[in-house]
């Protein structure tokens, strides 16, 4: 593991696959925080456009590029983590970047409230601020240290809790992500890596929600998240969810499973619409939402797709 002195407060990984024209701007963005106690490991995974050398070109001694074949983001998330020294991790995307406090505002909350394992604040969607709602700001209109949500909360507020859980916006303990396994990295996958993680964290114990809009989410720069119509799969919250819940302390199953399932219905209702129809109705089966009325509007989904279908990007 790289030796620094004084060690960091906190690492911040980055994961960097062919953001030539951003990653800079996010660098710049860590490195114009008003913390100095931190390293910044920069995980290219498999660039092909120079990406990796507008990096290199960086001058800061707390700049760590790791290359690695390209194996998707949660590979690379949890290679930066592998190689992080400090008690603090959080994961800025290479399209995305931190207005000026962001750091300082975490570690503060943090460091008032120890029994906190993660601190999440608001983002700046831009221009695309009607399309990608922050969902922090609906969990809480002030600064709050929440526990994790209870079964009587109902699906919806999980889902604004999970949804809040943004990397770019994160500050997650190193133990926390321990627990958890770190991001889903298997069969590189490109959706849903993130929240089989954030999943897990949620109930592990309170996290500090802040609404303040401490970061610019970059939604133009990006080729994933709702921008993408074709769906092949569930997402690995979805089809791991029974395997994950035996890992939450027992008090938190209940409404683990709650989560999971708002997510598996979403993601059926993404795979019929992408032409899916039979991993629809398995994934359905698994967490018990088969009834007639699914099934009919799932066929006339289905109907649909065929009369107009999408193709994978």
């Amino acid at each position: 593991m790289l030796q620094l002195n004084p060690p960091p407060c906190i690492s911040v990984v980055i994961p960097l696959y062919n953001k030539r024209r951003s990653i800079e701007r996010a660098i710049r963005s860590v490195l114009a925080q008003n913390v100095s106690a931190l390293e910044i490991i920069v995980v290219d995974d498999g660039s092909t456009d120079e990406s990796a050398e507008q990096v290199a070109a960086i001058a800061d001694a707390r700049i760590h590029l790791v290359r690695q074949a390209n194996a998707g983001p949660g590979r690379a998330r949890n290679v930066g983590a592998s190689r992080a020294n400090a008690p603090l991790l959080s994961f800025l995307d290479a399209d995305d970047e931190w207005k000026p406090g962001f750091l300082a505002a975490g570690l503060t909350a943090l460091e008032q409230h120890p029994e906190a394992v993660a601190y999440a604040c608001s983002f700046d969607a831009g221009a695309y601020a009607d399309r990608v709602i922050d969902k922090v700001s609906l969990l809480t209109p002030v600064p709050a240290l929440l526990p994790p949500p209870r079964v009587d909360a109902g699906h919806q507020w999980m889902k604004f809790a999970l949804d809040g859980l943004h990397s770019s916006s994160t500050i997650v303990r190193r133990s926390a992500f321990e627990k958890a396994g770190g991001y889903f990295d298997r069969d590189r996958c490109l959706w849903g890596e993130d929240s089989y993680l954030w999943g897990q964290v949620l109930f592990m114990g309170p996290v500090f929600w802040d609404p303040t809009r401490r970061i610019h989410y970059h939604i133009e720069d990006s080729e994933l998240g709702f921008a993408v119509t074709y769906r092949s799969r569930a997402r690995p919250l979805a089809e791991h969810g029974y395997t994950l819940m035996k890992s939450v302390a027992a008090e938190h199953q209940a409404a683990f499973f709650v989560l999971a399932q708002r997510t598996a219905s979403d993601d059926a209702d993404s795979l019929v619409d992408s032409g899916h129809l039979f991993k629809c109705f398995f994934l359905r089966c698994r967490y018990r939402m088969v009834r007639p009325w699914r099934l009919i509007n799932d066929a006339k989904r289905y109907l649909r797709y065929l009369q107009n279908p999408v193709t994978q990007k």
